[in-house]
């Protein structure tokens, strides 16, 4: 009987392992704020974007938190032509696989999911082409 309660214990602990990010997972984790936009090329045909690491969310500039559960916020302008940009944060999610990463994310009347892939990533620096 013994022996059972603790196979069972066993079984319980193995299943409740937090599951951990990975390398390229890990390195995502954290808030980077939009630089600039980089040029359509031959290979990134719909361009890509650099962003810098950033302790917080910036108030007046797009930027994204990835978060290690996967949550996501986003800041992003909004406003139409010739009207002054503000800013607001949206939540959403994120997932990355093999070097694609997805996300997405709720605006007030709509929901967006964007693919990117993940040209470079290290401690500063995050560029990213549009898919």
């Amino acid at each position: 009987m013994m022996k059972k309660g603790l196979l069972f214990l066993i079984i319980i602990l193995a299943s409740c392992k937090e599951q951990t990010a990975t390398p390229e997972q890990a390195a995502l984790i954290g808030t980077w704020e939009y630089l600039s936009s980089l040029p359509v090329s031959s290979e990134f045909p719909k361009g890509s974007i650099k962003l810098k690491k950033t302790a917080q969310l910036p108030d007046n500039n797009t930027a994204m938190l990835f978060k290690a559960n996967k949550d996501l916020l986003a800041r992003d302008g909004i406003g139409r032509c010739a009207s002054p940009i503000s800013f607001s944060t949206f939540s959403g999610r994120w997932t990355l696989k093999n070097g694609e990463l997805t996300i997405r994310k709720k605006t007030w009347d709509e929901e967006a999911t964007i693919h990117y892939k993940i040209v470079s990533v290290d401690k500063d620096q995050l560029i990213m082409a549009i898919l």
